[in-house]
């Protein structure tokens, strides 16, 4: 059996449940193909503006507060970049 860690939504702080690594790499495939490998790259690439900017500031994330959530927004908006363009 294997246990799916991310959890979010009404159930997020309860165990998952537990389900064979079969089924658990089934669902793994299909979240990897339903984005394009762009989409992936750049999500990736947000997560990791938002975990150094928790870190940075020294809160947790994931699972981040919506507070932390929404400075990170906030803060990202008010981004340019070097040629003044919003980043």
């Amino acid at each position: 059996m294997r246990y799916l860690t991310a959890v979010s939504g009404p159930s997020e702080g309860t165990a998952a449940p537990a389900i064979p690594a079969a089924v658990s790499a089934r669902i793994t495939a299909a979240v990897e193909s339903s984005r394009s490998a762009g989409t992936r790259c750049a999500f990736g690439s947000g997560c990791r503006r938002f975990t150094d900017r928790c870190t940075r500031n020294r809160h947790d994330a994931p699972p981040a507060h919506p507070v932390t959530v929404a400075a990170y927004l906030v803060d990202a908006a008010d981004t340019v970049t070097a040629a003044g363009e919003k980043a």
